[in-house]
């Protein structure tokens, strides 16, 4: 992406039509750049609610995805007494 794709993104960071990965990377550009001068305040205030936006449903996404890996975790546990008895039940029959 050059420059001027990534002012343009980072002017209209709203439009849905724009992968977040792009804009993530038009957003990395700009910042990156010497000068500003040409950006208007409402166009940063634009790009800080999106920012906090993705961060909002990044840390839902992870508290979803931790909650299902304790699930996983417990049930896993769970199956594993399960076996760890049958094999104890086995073990007295034989003996």
């Amino acid at each position: 992406m050059n420059i001027d794709k990534a002012n343009a993104i980072f002017m209209q960071i709203n439009r849905e039509d724009i992968a977040d990965n792009d804009k993530i990377t038009a957003i990395k550009m700009t910042v990156e750049m010497p000068m500003h001068m040409g950006i208007k305040i409402v166009n940063l205030l634009g790009v800080i609610r999106f920012l906090l936006d993705k961060n909002a449903r990044l840390e839902h996404d992870n508290e979803k995805l931790r909650t299902g890996l304790q699930e996983l975790i417990a049930m896993s546990a769970e199956r594993i007494k399960g076996v760890d008895k049958f094999l104890e039940n086995l073990t007295a029959e034989k003996c």
